[in-house]
This record gives C-alpha cells, structure tokens and sequence, in this order.
C-alpha cells in the first residue's frame, strides 16, 4: 500500500487549529510532476502540509492561491489538487508558489482576448531590417572561398550555388605531417571547396579555418600535441559515419585558402567541427541574405557590386574614396572594399560580413560615412 505524505515523517507539534504539521519537500507531497516542472529540492524548497482541517484565515485576510484552490491561477476543475478530487485525510498545502507550479497552464480565453487587446502593434519589419536580421542570424558560420550558404554536402546554400560544399571524412587523411598535395592533407570532419574557372585562370582548393581564432578552444596545433595524436589514433579502423568530434566541437584539419596576408598555406589547427554549419564567403555571404529576405537570386564578382545599375536597377553607388557619402545610413547598405571584399552594414555602422576563415562571419566591425578608411564604395540598394 503506498504511504501518504503525511506519514512518511515524524509529527511536529500541533498548530493552533488542532492540525498536525510537518515539513516535507513539495516533491515527496505530489504524486507526479507537471508537464516540463522542476520539483523543487526538500531542503531548498518546502512547504507545510498536513491532514486535518485547514486552518481559517483570519479576518480581513487575503487568501492566497493553494494547491487545491479553485480559483487560484491555472487550476481547472480535473485538477488532482482541486478539493473535489481530494479525499478526507490528505495532505492540504498552503503558501505554494504559483510562479513554480502554474508555468505549465495555458492562458484562458478571456486573458488570450486581453493579452491580444493590450499588445502594442509593432510595425512592419523593412526589406533592409530582414537582411539585417538574417544577416545576424549567422554570424558565427564558418568562411571559406566559394561558399553561398550550404552546408557541408548539403543542398541548402543560395540557388545559384547551392552545394558548393563538401566534408572531408577520409581514413587516409589522418597524417598530420603535411603531404605534398594539399588534396592529401590532415582534415578531419573539415569543409572544403574546389573552385575552377578557366576564363578567369582560377583552380582554387580551399579547406575550412572552422574559425580556430574566434570559437573558444581552437587553436593551432603541434604534430607533437598529446590530444592530437590521440584523437587521430581513436579514428584509426572506424568507419568515417561513427567519426566524433573531440571534445563534442574540435576537429583537426589544416588550412588553406585566401586570408588578409595571403594564402594561409596549410597551418595545422583545432577548428570548430564543419558538420552542420552554413558556410560562405564574403560574397557569397551578400547573396544569400538577399536571396532570404527578397527571393531574388544574384551572383556578381565583387566589383561589379559597385558597377551603376548593379545588383539590380535604381541602385544608388557613393564613391567613398573621392568623397561621396550618404547623409545616413541604412538597414542592408552594402560596403565594397575595391574587388577583394564586401560585407552589409546596419543603420547603427555595425559591419556584418563573412571575414577570413579563422574568424568566419562576424558582425564586430563599424563603419563611419565621415572616417570611411579601407571603404571604397557605399551601395545602396533599392529595397
């Protein structure tokens, strides 16, 4: 048979209604627990409970909800707690938290139709402050050169490149002494991207930084490194499928593609694992957020961002480095660095873009119509 509440510890004295009292943690006093609650720890968390008759409230007194109150918030009449379903000689509560115990009730009708009533009408979002808003949605993704958006062996980056990228999960790229074909070097879990272009001279083969000098805990690595080592030998006779991350977010790879100094050049690193994140370029980065917000596809080399009539007509273009600028800045104004770099830029002159792989998409940049510095060209869109 199973023990009340109420029997479960010894009798503390009588308080002045005649009931006998104890205190017991709130969990031992519900049978179960509510859909997503937390039951409260017994010495943090208790209550006074007890089996006689509950003690009157004084005069004048306002009530406050208990657990079998039919009018406290969130209690329906089906409620376990509700004094219809409670027998004679069960534990009664008082002074319980409604905060805790009543997150899981659903508002009723009447408050829905209030809540509704009083909320403020909150204007409709522009085309720049969707951009905006998807543009910081993905800092954090990791670069690489030739990206739009995909997914490492996905299909989900911007229409007019959709699957540029692909993940390395190879048994025989586990060396971590450098090879003499980058196609054969250490990369683990790592995105990668083969770009070929024979008018514009470009065979291009990219391996992802998954953002080693911004994600805490990457970092450049030794092939004397202990974790190293050991993470590669664990590898060693899996199948690439039952492949984990080391330390649940690290895999070794080493780096090449484009950077502010050049070519990175194959540096070891413990980067960020590439399963599942979005990557981009700095381009490819302006593509995508505007293919989001406005479903127009757009795929122009960064120079011709800046070109009048470009990306689309009424484009309005402020040659920064003779002195043209804006009055003001706007949501989704797009900054153009020459033909190497570009990246939006919010009302505020905060710069959203995807940076250089080891930092990947970061949005910790400002910009100043009036100090433009490396800034070439302002492009206003027609939005």
């Amino acid at each position: 048979m199973r023990r009340s509440a109420s029997s479960e510890a010894a009798p503390s004295p009588e308080n002045a209604s005649g009931a006998r009292t104890k205190t017991v943690g709130i969990g031992r006093f519900l049978r179960y627990p509510f859909h997503g609650e937390r039951v409260p720890d017994q010495e943090s968390d208790t209550r006074r409970v007890g089996t006689g008759p509950e003690p009157a409230d004084p005069v004048g007194a306002s009530r406050k909800p208990t657990l079998g109150d039919p009018d406290g918030p969130g209690w329906r009449n089906s409620s376990p707690g509700h004094p219809a379903h409670r027998r004679p000689g069960t534990p009664w509560a008082e002074e319980v938290n409604v905060d805790t115990f009543h997150r899981h009730r659903e508002p009723r009708a009447a408050e829905t139709i209030h809540a509704k009533r009083d909320d403020p009408v909150r204007p409709k979002a522009t085309t720049g402050q969707r951009i905006v808003e998807i543009a910081r949605g993905r800092v954090g993704s990791h670069s690489i050169n030739g990206a739009y958006g995909a997914t490492p062996d996905g299909n989900d980056g911007a229409p007019c490149r959709p699957d540029a990228v692909k993940r390395i999960a190879d048994p025989q790229r586990l060396d971590p002494i450098q090879q003499a074909d980058k196609k054969r070097d250490l990369a683990v879990l790592a995105a990668h991207t083969h770009i070929v272009d024979s008018k514009l001279n470009i065979d291009r083969y990219c391996i992802c930084g998954g953002n080693y000098n911004k994600f805490g805990g990457a970092r450049t690595a030794s092939p004397s490194d202990r974790d190293l080592n050991d993470d590669l030998n664990s590898l060693k006779g899996q199948h690439p499928t039952a492949w984990r991350a080391y330390c649940i977010h690290f895999t070794p790879r080493r780096v090449y593609g484009p950077a502010s100094g050049g070519d990175i050049g194959g540096k070891r690193v413990w980067g960020q694992s590439c399963k599942g994140v979005r990557h981009f370029d700095c381009v490819g980065f302006i593509s995508y957020c505007l293919w989001r917000a406005t479903d127009q596809i757009v795929q122009l080399a960064i120079g011709l961002w800046r070109k009048p009539g470009q990306p689309m007509a009424g484009s309005k273009v402020y040659n920064l480095s003779v002195g043209q600028k804006p009055d003001e800045l706007r949501d989704a104004d797009i900054l153009v660095k020459a033909d190497h770099h570009i990246a939006w830029v919010d009302a505020s002159g905060t710069i959203i873009e995807a940076a250089d792989t080891d930092v990947g998409v970061v949005a910790s940049g400002r910009f100043d119509p009036k100090a433009h510095g490396s800034w070439t060209h302002l492009v206003r869109l027609p939005l």
